[in-house]
């Protein structure tokens, strides 16, 4: 009898979602798109980023252009846009409305059915769906009422959309741009078309920048500068890019259209990419290591309500609030910074497969870590950087974590060792680091430590029973980063 059950086929809306994303991309590998050029129009049309490389991602990050890479409001928006278009455009008559939105809804959510269903594009979907029923309907629509519903139907579908990110941002850019763009747009009156086009970009971007910026600093702890220059550039491309993707799929049965569309999208995202490394080339490009809390961001966020809240109302006292809210932030920004600085501290990293230290007085600090670590700088950036920034680090003095097997230091009249199978001493350990080699006969030499640490190397021994017993024990692999301060 075989030990084998087939359980047949189980069509979720996953998978049905990387089939059909699949086939799309194998459109555009048809069409002659390679390396870069295949991995961004992938993130740009259809929100595939597995292909992205550090460089490409680094580029628009640091320009503040990511939100393209990941397909948001702004590509079903278009999508939308571009179906309602073809409608005027063959001059359906208005007797068949409710077709025209059926079809419109319809194919707004295919779209966010290839591109994964991120929370953005949920977002985006849910809104337009909203919009098209009122249409039906002839009923008026209040964009804040719009938003306000799918927030609250998303929420109640999968209540833990609140806490991602991508669902935060896109909510507050939305809300930004529905609120600040008529305020911003109002602000500079043009004649010529082209230049209203513009002043209509970059309003936009201002107004989605402002409602965005405190939570992108939070999380991402860094600000493009040049964020206007490069939207301005990327955003009308992004709209040209998508046609010609989605151009690419509906002529894919024609391979010489296909590929002349291919080679077309192909000088467009070299010219996008060289442009947006030209801008990230510019001096002070970028603000990086910037940290705030999540009292500092609200406290960010209710500055920004009163002072638009003012700027509506012309409230004399709002001045002297406002005033006292913007030191209040002042302030207790300088008080975190001083307090990080008279810290001193002992910090074990948690880091698959290494083990690394930081010794840190004020804004001097000893790092060390084992060889291969050190030779690894993606690493460090991923694991550790962000500390280092964080508390405004100096350069660190870095010492070789192999140096430290089978011995111990002192610092600041705190000991530190590392023990493996070559370790032989009964010396009182303040912290004591049991190592991949560690043997379980070496459990002697414990007995007077106040702190064992178990690292997160590779073949790091189990802990059977020993976690039990009555040494204090800190395991780096379940418990994350250790951080002692004096």
């Amino acid at each position: 009898m075989s030990d084998w059950t087939f359980l047949g086929s189980s069509w979720t809306l996953k998978r049905f979602s990387t089939i059909l994303r699949n086939r799309c991309l194998q459109s555009f590998s048809e069409s002659g798109l390679k390396s870069n050029e295949f991995a961004i129009a992938s993130a740009l049309t259809f929100g595939y980023k597995d292909e992205l490389n550090q460089f490409v991602k680094g580029v628009f990050s640091k320009t503040g252009a990511m939100h393209v890479l990941a397909v948001s409001g702004l590509h079903v928006g278009i999508v939308f846009l571009l179906i309602s278009s073809l409608f005027k455009f063959l001059k359906i008559s208005q007797s068949f409305k409710i077709i025209q939105q059926l079809i419109l809804i319809f194919f707004v959510w295919v779209y966010a059915i290839i591109t994964g269903l991120s929370p953005s594009v949920l977002r985006a979907a849910t809104m337009l769906t909203f919009f098209s029923i009122a249409e039906v309907f002839n009923k008026s629509t209040n964009i804040y009422n719009i938003l306000a519903c799918s927030a609250i139907f998303l929420i109640s579908i999968d209540p833990f959309l609140i806490s991602d990110i991508g669902f935060q941002l896109s909510f507050f850019a939305v809300f930004g741009i529905i609120y600040l763009y008529p305020i911003i747009s109002n602000l500079i009156f043009l004649n010529n078309y082209i230049l209203k086009k513009i002043w209509s970009i970059i309003s936009v971007s201002i107004s989605a920048q402002i409602a965005t910026f405190p939570l992108s600093i939070y999380y991402f702890h860094q600000f493009p500068n040049f964020f206007l220059l490069s939207n301005l550039l990327v955003i009308p491309l992004v709209f040209i890019l998508l046609i010609i993707g989605l151009s690419i799929i509906v002529f894919n049965f024609f391979p010489y259209v296909s590929i002349f569309l291919g080679k077309i999208l192909t000088i467009i995202i070299s010219f996008i990419v060289n442009a947006l490394s030209l801008i990230e080339s510019i001096p002070c490009s970028l603000t990086e290591g910037l940290f705030i809390s999540v009292f500092e961001t609200f406290m960010i966020y209710l500055l920004i309500l009163l002072i638009l809240y003012q700027l509506r109302f012309n409230f004399k006292f709002l001045n002297f609030i406002i005033l006292i809210v913007g030191i209040f932030i002042i302030s207790l920004d300088f008080l975190e910074d001083q307090e990080r600085l008279n810290k001193r501290r002992i910090i074990f990293y948690s880091i698959p497969n290494h083990m690394a230290i930081d010794l840190i007085e004020e804004k001097d600090h000893f790092f060390i870590a084992d060889k291969k670590l050190l030779e690894n700088k993606k690493l460090i950036d991923t694991y550790i950087r962000n500390n280092w920034e964080y508390n405004d680090l100096r350069t660190p003095k870095i010492l070789n974590f192999d140096s430290l097997f089978s011995k111990s230091i002192l610092w600041k009249n705190k000991s530190v060792g590392y023990i493996n199978e070559k370790w032989n001493s009964n010396s009182v350990l303040d912290f004591t680091i049991l190592g991949k080699d560690f043997k379980m006969n070496n459990l002697v030499s414990l007995v007077n430590s106040k702190t064992i640490i178990i690292s997160n190397q590779k073949n790091i021994f189990h802990i059977n029973g020993f976690s039990k017993t009555s040494y204090p024990i800190y395991d780096l692999r379940e418990s994350g980063a250790y951080i002692y301060d004096f």
